[in-house]
Formats: C-alpha cells, sequence, structure tokens
C-alpha cells in the first residue's frame, strides 16, 4: 500500500461517494467526498489531491485535475471513452467492488509516484 493520499470522491450518487470514502479510508487515505458538480468544483480548487475519483460529468469543466479514475455505468462503452477523452487515467465502471477500485486508486498513485 501507497502512504497515505489526499483522494477526492466524487459523485451525485450519495451511496457511490459514501461507499468508496469509507473504503478508501480504511485503506489510510484522507478522503474528502463531494455530491455533486459545485462541490467537486470548489473542493478541487482549495485542495491539493493526490488523486481522484469522480464521474466525469462532475469535472469536465474543471482544470487543472489530478490523477483521476472516472466512475462510469458499466453498460456504457461510450461514457468510458469519452471519460478517457477528458483525461481519466482508468474507469471504474459501475457495479463496482470497493476492494478493486481501492487497487486501482494504489495503481495511480503508484504510477503518479505519489508514496513513492
Amino acid at each position: 500500500m501507497s502512504a497515505s493520499a489526499r483522494v477526492l470522491v466524487a459523485a451525485d450518487a450519495p451511496m457511490v461517494v459514501g461507499i468508496l470514502g469509507h473504503k478508501l479510508r480504511r485503506e489510510g487515505h484522507e478522503v474528502t467526498e463531494a455530491r455533486g458538480a459545485a462541490q467537486a468544483a470548489q473542493a478541487l480548487r482549495s485542495h491539493g489531491f493526490d488523486c481522484a475519483v469522480c464521474d466525469p460529468s462532475l469535472v469536465s469543466d474543471v482544470t487543472p485535475m489530478p490523477p483521476w479514475l472516472a466512475i462510469v455505468d458499466g453498460r456504457d462503452d461510450r461514457a468510458g471513452l469519452d471519460a478517457m477523452h477528458l483525461g481519466a487515467a482508468g474507469l471504474v465502471r459501475t457495479p463496482f467492488k470497493p476492494t478493486a477500485v481501492a487497487a486501482q486508486v494504489e495503481a495511480l498513485l503508484s504510477i503518479a509516484g505519489v508514496g513513492a
């Protein structure tokens, strides 16, 4: 596991935000939860995050972005492609397993050199 990282979790669905926030905190990360575009934009402007796990619709107008994973509908291949074009480093397809998402976050942090 990498050292504690600052992670943003942003989505419109409170359950998604809560589940991922809880899992990433258990992994030792400092997590900020944002529900909706306004909260996500405010958090990104006011905090220096090491990475983010976000619904692409909430961050499409925000720059610069930390390395991020896009939360997309697992049945919608176009949404995943669109997220990658927005700069997502990877995809979290719903439904997801929190443990698998935590592993994706760890891999992203490792690639980004956080906690190295």
